[in-house]
C-alpha cells in the first residue's frame, strides 16, 4: 500500500509538540522505468558465474517482458490448444542498470519496488545481494535497499525467475491452468511491469492505514501502521483525513502518538457525519491521507475507500440495505496483445465500461489477483470484484503438495493487505475448483480471512459447496438438491416457465451460479490479423488450414454467424432462467468474450479484445442481461393455430430504487415486422430487489398464418426497457402430407436404385441410427470445445439458406433456433469430406472448427437419371406430436413435387449406400461354443444387488486359455437371479489376443427385464449400425475379427447407449478360425 500512496508533507500542528507542516509536496521516489541492460540465463549459471558484479550488455526495456523485448524462443507452431508465442522464455534473466541517489536520501529507508514480476526476484546492490527472493505474483516486490544505497552512483542487478518452483496448478497432473502464471492465457512471463522505482521514506513510516466504514454509526474506524527502525521511541502527531473526491470538506483527526521503539498500531475514529454512500449505482469515494508526524521525521500514506454496508441477508447479498443479484463474467487474464494484464487506470476504466455497457456490475478474478488499476477503476464504475489467491488445484490437495499452503496463506494476507481499501473488493476465494474442497486447509484458510478482515466476504473454492464449510457465500454449479445452471429442454421442448429455483431450496447463504453458459461458435478468420503483439492466432490458423484441406473455407463466415445467433439465443435463456430463480444471489459467466487457450474456446460474443463480432450490440445484450429485465413465462415455444398462447410476465429489478405504477405494453408481431396484436399490461408497483408479477398474457392463435415465426415483443418508457421471444406457430392438423409424385423409402436397397435408375423422384427417409457416420448429433452446441471435451458429438447447430424452396413450408432463418430442438434431437449427420469439393448441403451441420467436416442433414442429388433427397433427421416416428417434423417433411415434399426439385449434382448408387450401416441383427447362441478359447460370463461371480466396480473377480470365466486377457472400461457389474452383466452409457470391452489371431467375437446382450436398452456398436473403430431392442430372451451378436484386426494384438467393441437406462452385456465368447 505504501508503494501506491503520495508522498506529502502536510500542514498539521498538534498542541504540546509544536509540529508545524507545510503544505507543499516533497518529491521521495526515483522511477526506473527505461532502458536496462539484460542477459538471458536459460543454462541458470549466472549466479555461480558472479554476473551481478560484471556489466550486462543486452538492451531491454522496462516495463516489460522477455516477448515484448525479442528475447526466447518459438513455441511449437503446430499447436491449436492456445496462442503462439513468437518469443518464450521460463527460467532465469537478469536485469541491471545504474541509478544515482541523492544526498537528500541519506539516512532514509529506501525501498526499490516492483509493482508485479514474473515470478520470482533476488536484488544485488554493487555486487553484493541484499535481502532474500520475494516471489508474491499478487502484490509488489519491495526490497530494501537501505543498508546498501548511500547517496552516489550504484549498480542494481535484479534476479528474475519464472520457473514454476511451487506448483500452484493440479497437484497430480501436468496441468498449469492457474490464471496468474498459465501459458493458456496471459502467459508465465519473465520480466517485470507496472512501476519499477526507488522510494525513500524517514526512518520513521507509515506503512499502511486501513479503512473500516460503518455505515451504521456514520464513521470509518482507521487503523494507521506505524514503523519505526530508529530504536527510539518518539512522540509525535497522527493525522487523518477523510475527503470526498469531487470535493467539499474534509474530516480531520488529529490525535498525539507515541511511537514504540517497534512501531506502533493506532486506531482514528473519523466522523463522516453526512456521507456520500458507495455502490454500483453511485460509487462515491473518498481519498484518505494519514500523516505522522514528529519534530525530526515525517510521513504520509494516501488510500481510497468508499462508505459502503456489503452485507448478507439469507441468500442474498446487500448493499448499504439494498439487495443486489451479482451479473457477473470471469477474467481469466487474457490481454492478447502484451500476454500480461494492463497496470494503469485508463485501461481498466475502458474494460469495465464494456462490462458495464453489456449490463455486468459483478466480475469475478478466476485464480489470479489483478493490479492496483483494476482495483482503482472498479471503484470508480461501482463494479463489485470477487478476487482469487493464484491457485487452480483440480485435485484439490494443496496440503500434500510442497509449499503450496504458506505460498497461498501468505498471498491471502498480502492480497488483503494491500487491496482491502477499495470499495469494490467485496468478495474472495482461496481458488477455483479444489477438487471436492475438502483439503484439510481450506477451512481454517476461511475462517483465518473472516477474523483477519471483515470488509470482504470468503468462500473456500469457486465451486464446490458444501454447508459444512465455514463459508461466507458459495459459488457453485450445483447444490444438494441438483444443477444451478446450464439449460435443459422440458416436456414441451424448450419453455421459459421454469428456473433453479427447486434445487436452491435449503442453501442457508448467497450462491453464485458457477461458470454459466460456455456456448462455443464457430471461430472468426478474420481476427487473425489483430494479433500483432506478443502472442499470434496460430491456433485459428492451424483451424483455417484445416478447413481450407476440406474444401470448405468459403463457408467459414457463414458458419461464424449462424453459430453466433445461435449462441445469442443460448445464453438470453441462461440468463433469463437465472433471473428467474428468485432465491438465487446471482451468477458468474463463461462468458462475455472469447477464452484462446484450454483447446480455443470461442464462448464470447466478444472476442478476446472484447471487440465486437457483430453478434449483439450491447443494447440488445442489455435487454435480458440488466439491473431491470423483462421476463415471459410461457410453457413452450411451439404452438398450433387451435390454441391460444398464454404466459406470465414478470420483472426482475434490483435497480436503485422502487418503481412506481410501471406500465408495460406487450405486442405480437410477424416476421415482417407487422403488428398482429398488443395492448398494455396495467400499471404495477415494483420494488427493487427481486421478482414482480406483472400479468398475465392470452392470445388466440387461431387467425394467425400457420408455419410462420412470431415475436412477442414487451417494453416499458420508465425505465427504458425492453424483451423479446420468439414462438412459432404450427398447423394443428396431423393429417400425413401427399407425396404426389415422390416414391419415399425408409432404407436403401434394390428397389430404391430400381426407382432412381427409371428417372423417379426418390425421398430416402432412412433410420437415423443407421447413418453411417462416426459423429452423433445434438441439438446443443459444443460446450467450451472439443479438445478439452472430445467426448461430445462436436456439432455447433445448423446453417442453411432460408429462401430455398425446400423450406419454404418450414419456418426458419439461416440459424439454429428452439423450433429446431425436436428435430436435431433425433438425427445423425450424413459425412462427405471428398468430391465434388463445390457440393453442399441443404441443410448443413456446422461441426467443430478443429475438424471441420463436410456433414448434411438434408442433401439431394441426382443417381443417374433419378432425383433423390435423403434427410438423416427423423421424420417417420410419432409425426402426429411433432409438429415440426410434420412441416419439415411437407416442406420438402411439396419442394419434391414442382419443378424447383432439381437437384444438379451427381452422385453413385454406392455413395448413397455407404450413408447407411446395416442393423445389427442377434444371430443366435454359438453353435460351436466347445472351441470356445475365452468363455467369460459378465459379474457371474458379482455380490446380488449390489452394484459393484469392475473386476475380473466379478465375473466367471468357463474358458480362458494361456496368451489371451480382456478387460472392460466405462461399465459396472451388476447380478441378481434373472441375470448378470456389466452395464453403462458406452461400455468398452478388450480382448487381448496373439497378434494375427483369426477368429468370431461373440457378444450376448440380454436387457432380462425388459427395460427398452438398445445400443450402437462399433467394432475395431468401425460402426457397425444399431442393435434394437434385445429384451426378454437377449441378443447374440457376432463379429468376424481378421488378422489385420488382430495385428495390435488387441480386439475392441465400444456399445454406446441409444435407448433405456444402459446398455448390458451378460457375456462374451472368442471361437478361433478352422
Amino acid at each position: 500500500q505504501k508503494t501506491l500512496a503520495k508522498y506529502i508533507c502536510a500542514g498539521l500542528t498538534v498542541t504540546g509538540l509544536g509540529l508545524g507542516f507545510s503544505s507543499q509536496s516533497q518529491a521521495e521516489t526515483i522511477s526506473l522505468a527505461g532502458d536496462w541492460s539484460f542477459r538471458l540465463d536459460p543454462a541458470n549459471e549466472g549466479e555461480a558465474a558472479e554476473w551481478f558484479k560484471a556489466q550486462l550488455s543486452d538492451p531491454f526495456v522496462l516495463p516489460g517482458s522477455t516477448d515484448e523485448n525479442g528475447y526466447g524462443g518459438p513455441g511449437p507452431l503446430n499447436d491449436n490448444l492456445r496462442l503462439h508465442r513468437p518469443h518464450k522464455y521460463v527460467g532465469v534473466a537478469w536485469y541491471q542498470r545504474e541509478v544515482k541517489i541523492p544526498k537528500e536520501w541519506r539516512g532514509k529507508r529506501i525501498v526499490l519496488s516492483l509493482e508485479r514480476c514474473g515470478w520470482e526476484t533476488r536484488v544485488w546492490v554493487d555486487g553484493v545481494e541484499i535481502g532474500s527472493a520475494l516471489n508474491s505474483l499478487c502484490v509488489a516486490h519491495e526490497h530494501d535497499l537501505s543498508a546498501a544505497l548511500n547517496p552516489g552512483t550504484h549498480t542494481i542487478t535484479i534476479c528474475v525467475d519464472n520457473t514454476v518452483k511451487i506448483n500452484i496448478g493440479h497437484s497430480h497432473s501436468p496441468s498449469l491452468w492457474t490464471h496468474a502464471i498459465t501459458e493458456e492465457t496471459q502467459t508465465n512471463w519473465n520480466g517485470m511491469i507496472g512501476r519499477i522505482e526507488l522510494i525513500a521514506t524517514d526512518p520513521v513510516w507509515v506503512e499502511e492505514a486501513q479503512v473500516y466504514p460503518n455505515v451504521a454509526a456514520s464513521e470509518a474506524l482507521v487503523k494507521v501502521k506505524i514503523v519505526n527502525t530508529t530504536g527510539k521511541k518518539l512522540k509525535g502527531g497522527l493525522r487523518v483525513e477523510a475527503q470526498l473526491s469531487t470535493g467539499g470538506t474534509p474530516i480531520t483527526v488529529t490525535v498525539p502518538v507515541t511511537v514504540s521503539s517497534e512501531g506502533t498500531l493506532e486506531e482514528v475514529t473519523l466522523p463522516m457525519g453526512d456521507f456520500s454512500p458507495w455502490d454500483e449505482f453511485s460509487p462515491a469515494l473518498y481519498t484518505l491521507t494519514a500523516t505522522f508526524k514528529t519534530k525530526t521525521y515525517s510521513d504520509t500514506v494516501e488510500t481510497t475507500f468508499g462508505m459502503r454496508d456489503f452485507a448478507i441477508d439469507g441468500a442474498f447479498f446487500t448493499m448499504n440495505g439494498r439487495r443486489l443479484y451479482l451479473r457477473g463474467t470471469l477474467d481469466c487474464s487474457i490481454w492478447p496483445l502484451t500476454g500480461y494484464p494492463p497496470m494503469d487506470v485508463a485501461a481498466w476504466i475502458d474494460y469495465f465500461t464494456t462490462l458495464k455497457e453489456h449490463g455486468h456490475n459483478h466480475l469475478r478474478y478466476h485464480s489470479w489477483c489483478p493490479p492496483e488499476a483494476a482495483f482503482v477503476a472498479a471503484d470508480q464504475l461501482g463494479f463489485i470484484l470477487q478476487v482469487e489467491a493464484p491457485l487452480w488445484d483440480g485435485y484439490g490437495d494443496m496440503s500434500n503438495t510442497p509449499n503450496v499452503v504458506p505460498f497461498i496463506t501468505a498471498e491471502i494476507d498480502r492480497i488483503l493487505d494491500t487491496y482491502g481499501n477499495h470499495p469494490s473488493f467485496c468478495l474472495f476465494a482461496t481458488g477455483n475448483e479444489l477438487g471436492a474442497a475438502e483439503d484439510p486447509f481450506l477451512n481454517p484458510s476461511v475462517e483465518h480471512n473472516q477474523k483477519k478482515d471483515p470488509r470482504h466476504f470468503y468462500t473456500a473454492s469457486s465451486h464446490p459447496a458444501d454447508a459444512k464449510r465455514p463459508d461466507d457465500y458459495f459459488v457453485a454449479a450445483a447444490t444438494e438438491r441438483g444443477i444451478v445452471r446450464g439449460l435443459h429442454a422440458g416436456p414441451n421442448g424448450w419453455s421459459t416457465d421454469f428456473d433453479h429455483s427447486a434445487n436452491m431450496v435449503g442453501v442457508d447463504r448467497p450462491l453464485l451460479s458457477h461458470e454459466v453458459g460456455q456456448y462455443c461458435m464457430f471461430a472468426n478468420f478474420n481476427e487473425i490479423p489483430k494479433y500483432t503483439g506478443t502472442l499470434r492466432a496460430r491456433n485459428m490458423e492451424i483451424f483455417r488450414e484445416v478447413m481450407e484441406a476440406n474444401n470448405m473455407l468459403d463457408r467459414a463466415e457463414d458458419f461464424r454467424l449462424a453459430t453466433g445467433e445461435y449462441i445469442k439465443r443460448l445464453y438470453k435463456e441462461e440468463y433469463e432462467k437465472l433471473l428467474r430463480t428468485s432465491n438465487i444471489a446471482g451468477f458468474q459467466s463463461l462468458g462475455l468474450y472469447d477464452f484462446p487457450g484450454q483447446g480455443s474456446t470461442f464462448t464470447g460474443l466478444l472476442d478476446a479484445f472484447r471487440d465486437s463480432k457483430g453478434i449483439i450490440t450491447a443494447e440488445e445484450y442489455r435487454r435480458f442481461h440488466d439491473v431491470t429485465v423483462l421476463l415471459l413465462k410461457m410453457s413452450k415455444r411451439e404452438w398450433t393455430n387451435d390454441e391460444t398462447f398464454s404466459a406470465d410476465i414478470v420483472v426482475s429489478h434490483f435497480g436503485p430504487s422502487d418503481l412506481a405504477g410501471l406500465s408495460v405494453d406487450w405486442k405480437l408481431v410477424d416476421e415482417q415486422g407487422a403488428t398482429q396484436q398488443s395492448g398494455t399490461l396495467p400499471a404495477t408497483d415494483t420494488p427493487t430487489g427481486g421478482i414482480t408479477s406483472l400479468g398475465h398474457l392470452e392470445i388466440p392463435l387461431s387467425s394467425l398464418k400457420a408455419g410462420a415465426k412470431y415475436s412477442i415483443e414487451l417494453s416499458a418508457s420508465s425505465p427504458a426497457v425492453r424483451n423479446e421471444w420468439d414462438i412459432w406457430v404450427l398447423s394443428a392438423s396431423t393429417d400425413a402430407p401427399p407425396v404426389g409424385e415422390v416414391q419415399v423409402f425408409t432404407d436403401w436397397d434394390d428397389d430404391v436404385a430400381a426407382a432412381l435408375a427409371a428417372g423417379e423422384k426418390v425421398l430416402l427417409l432412412p433410420d437415423p441410427a443407421r447413418i453411417n457416420s462416426p459423429i452423433n448429433g445434438q441439438f446443443m452446441t459444443v460446450f467450451w470445445n472439443m479438445r478439452l471435451f472430445p467426448t461430445q458429438p462436436g456439432t455447433m447447430g445448423i446453417q442453411c439458406d432460408p429462401n430455398h424452396p425446400a423450406l419454404a413450408g418450414f419456418p426458419t432463418d439461416f440459424h439454429t433456433d428452439w423450433q429446431w430442438n425436436n428435430l436435431l434431437g433425433n438425427y445423425k449427420p450424413m459425412m462427405r469430406d471428398g468430391p465434388p469439393h463445390g457440393y453442399r448441403p441443404l441443410v448443413q451441420l456446422v461441426d467443430d472448427y478443429g475438424r471441420n467436416h463436410k456433414l448434411g442433414a438434408i442433401i439431394e442429388c441426382t443417381v443417374g437419371p433419378g432425383k433423390l433427397l435423403v434427410c438423416s433427421i427423423d421424420l417417420r416416428t410419432d409425426m402426429g406430436g411433432r409438429h415440426t417434423a410434420r412441416h419439415m417433411l411437407r416442406s420438402l415434399l411439396d419442394y419434391m413435387n414442382t419443378p424447383d426439385f432439381a437437384p444438379n449434382t451427381p452422385l453413385s448408387e454406392q455413395f448413397i449406400a455407404n450413408l447407411i450401416v446395416s442393423k445389427v441383427e442377434d444371430q443366435g447362441p454359438p453353435a460351436d461354443q466347445a472351441r470356445a478359447v475365452l468363455d467369460v460370463v459378465a459379474a457371474g461371480q458379482a455380490p446380488k444387488g449390489e452394484n459393484t466396480k469392475w473386476s475380473k473377480a466379478q465375473d466367471r470365466s468357463e474358458k480362458l486359455d494361456s496368451g489371451l486377457d480382456y478387460s472392460v472400461k466405462n461399465a459396472t457389474c451388476w447380478n441378481d437371479d434373472q441375470g448378470s452383466a456389466w452395464f453403462g452409457n458406452a461400455p468398452e470391452i478388450e480382448i487381448l489376443c496373439p497378434v494375427g489371431f483369426e477368429g468370431t467375437v461373440y457378444y450376448y446382450f440380454h436387457d432380462w427385464n425388459a427395460q427398452g436398452r438398445r445400443a450402437h456398436l462399433y467394432f475395431e473403430g468401425m460402426d457397425k449400425g444399431p442393435l434394437d431392442d434385445y429384451s426378454n430372451s437377449g441378443a447374440w451378436i457376432a463379429f468376424e475379427a481378421t488378422a489385420t484386426d488382430t495385428a495390435d494384438g488387441k480386439i475392441h467393441l465400444r456399445a454406446d447407449l441409444r435407448a433405456g437406462p444402459n446398455v448390458q452385456i451378460s457375456r462374451i465368447m472368442l471361437i478361433p478360425a478352422l
